[in-house]
């Protein structure tokens, strides 16, 4: 019987330079349709009419994580009973959070009427006045907005681009000197100074902050690395900055914004700077707090200041890229779609944006569609190593292992990639796709040179040692892998499997059981695995428990040709077991 490998998602978030984000935000695709065109849902119910039942529509709404029609209910909500204060601060959250800003003003400026020292409500309309140029009026707000850690840290940075603004680098400075209270202030402070002193002309200045900065983040950083590149490309230093970009780039071989600066600085060409105006300098300081933010605690204020830093910079593809993999990771595919669909393919994001909008594509169910977008990312670029293994991941994933292992070995052809420590990966899955297609010893070569990258990678232990015990070859060290597979990857139902199954094979049966029990208490939803351990049931006379098991299996929607050996087991035990 063919042992099917885990089933696990090979594609990575590519995001360079930024931390992981948990996710507060809504998907598109819910059940509610509200009545304002403004917020666009897939609903087909009809808009309730009550002022509760729009209350309750909201609260449902929130539920389902559509922000975008819980705010157009809190709207019509609020309509009828303008006075609620806490409608109408739900109403600005999910405004906001929905990326409706000037709507959000409308309630921010309410809000504060009765609610003075409202943190976000003040952020935004200091931002607002920021966009104006009314820098003391921002200042104003600011002073009124309550503090707390987080929000603190966001008014001395916009604080001290407020300040950028009226040329009064001075008190920018000393704004930012109370940035070394925050874990990791002293990094925040040294690099928005120097942005500061890079927009304002003071390059000598700018400079030294670039280095404290890189130094005081152990020269790591993609945005500080970016940054202090950008400048010496523009102080024509260019070997300079190639040697910074190098230097980076051995650590962070894919990093897609650095590797684009380095393509630059090669050809010569200058760039324009990071920041280019006030307001995009204020919206670097609301990214540079959401990176900051512990987001498993404070997600909706992490999503609240990404759509501030949009509000002043619609440029900065970085956040949008940011927000995308937010909804990523909730598995909120429209949403996600959306936002890597607002990154133009000119942008050094702009691919990786295309490869997770596919990715995002695939989950929906939509592989033709998924597919030709990466076709055309890599026809347009052929070097593009990770275009190219999303593209062999697609085809993999929909069972096409063919075109899979094409465009896996045209990846491992480009120029050093098979020198990659990172790209273990591209082996294993070339290895599975071989294995898919029955050509054993080609992914038996894969497997061995993934355990030469990465020795101790438990995926590639099991797929290995699994494929010599189906073909009764070097048992003894075909156990041993699995076991080692086993130890490292504890909590791993489908590992556990590979090891159960291969005693099975062995004649081990007692010992399948066990193993196949603990697999089956860890991923009880995979059809598989009941399966198997039917047959270790069976096998050790315990016929009804095997019943139970594979008729269980059945109930899990395996695939056909399981099926058929499924009920082929079952009629086999019905003659022995009358009436069972």
């Amino acid at each position: 019987m063919k042992h099917q490998a885990p089933r696990l998602s090979l594609r990575r978030c590519w995001i360079a330079g930024v931390g992981v984000f948990a996710l507060y935000a809504c998907a598109t695709d819910t059940q509610y349709r509200p009545s304002s065109t403004r917020h666009s849902g897939d609903s087909k119910l009809e808009v309730v009419e009550t002022h509760y039942g729009n209350y309750l529509a909201a609260r449902q709404a929130i539920v389902d994580k559509d922000q975008g029609a819980a705010a157009a209910f809190y709207d019509r909500t609020l309509r009828e009973d303008p006075d609620n204060q806490i409608i109408r601060e739900r109403a600005f959250l999910l405004e906001l959070a929905s990326g409706h800003f000037e709507d959000a003003l409308v309630h921010a400026e309410i809000l504060v009427r009765s609610r003075p020292t409202n943190r976000l409500a003040r952020m935004a309309l200091a931002t607002n006045d920021i966009r104006q140029k009314g820098y003391a009026q921002a200042r104003a707000q600011m002073d009124q907005s309550a503090m707390g850690l987080y929000n603190a840290l966001a008014v001395d940075l916009l604080r001290a681009w407020t300040y950028a603004g009226e040329r009064d680098l001075e008190s920018a400075e000393r704004t930012l000197t109370g940035l070394r209270a925050f874990g990791s202030g002293d990094v925040l402070a040294a690099f928005h100074l120097a942005l500061i002193y890079d927009y304002s002309g003071e390059a000598e200045k700018a400079e030294q902050k670039y280095l404290d900065a890189l130094e005081l983040n152990g020269r790591t950083g993609t945005r500080i690395v970016e940054a202090y590149g950008n400048f010496l490309e523009r102080q024509k230093r260019p070997t300079e900055a190639i040697a910074l970009y190098d230097e980076y780039l051995q650590l962070q071989t894919s990093n897609p914004e650095v590797s684009a600066a380095r393509e630059r600085a090669l050809k010569g060409r200058a760039p324009r700077a990071l920041i280019g105006s006030i307001n995009s300098g204020a919206a670097e300081a609301y990214l540079s707090v959401a990176g900051f933010l512990d987001t498993d605690r404070t997600a909706s204020l992490t999503i609240s200041y990404l759509r501030l830093s949009l509000a002043l910079d619609d440029d900065l593809h970085i956040a949008n890229l940011i927000l995308g993999e937010l909804h990523r990771q909730r598995q909120h595919w429209e949403s996600a779609i959306e936002f890597y669909a607002k990154i133009p393919l000119s942008d050094p994001l702009g691919p990786q944006a295309v490869i997770q909008k596919a990715a995002a594509l695939q989950q929906l169910g939509r592989d033709e569609e998924a597919i030709q977008t990466i076709e055309k990312l890599v026809k347009r670029q052929p070097q593009n190593f990770l275009a190219r293994v999303s593209l062999a991941d697609s085809y993999r994933t929909i069972g096409e292992f063919v075109p899979a292992v094409e465009n896996y070995t045209k990846a491992l052809e480009l120029p050093g990639a098979d020198k990659d420590a990172a790209n273990w990966f591209v082996y294993y899955s070339r290895g599975m796709s071989y294995y898919e297609l029955g050509q054993i010893e080609h992914a038996e070569v894969d497997f061995l040179r993934a355990l030469e990258i990465t020795p101790d990678q438990p995926l590639v232990l099991n797929s290995l040692g699994y494929s010599w015990v189906v073909r009764n070859y070097r048992v003894s060290d075909a156990l041993a892998l699995l076991e080692k597979a086993a130890d490292l990857s504890a909590g791993n139902g489908y590992i556990i499997d590979s090891l159960g199954w291969a005693h099975y094979q062995l004649g081990n049966y007692e010992l399948a059981v066990e193993y196949l029990e603990l697999a089956v208490e860890l991923a009880p939803e995979d059809a598989e695995l009941h399966d198997h351990l039917g047959d270790a049931y069976w096998q050790a006379g315990r016929y009804l428990e095997a019943g139970f098991e594979w008729h269980h299996a059945l109930k899990l929607g395996p695939s056909p040709e399981r099926v058929a050996t499924i009920e082929e087991k079952l009629e086999r035990r019905s003659k022995i077991i009358p009436n069972s």
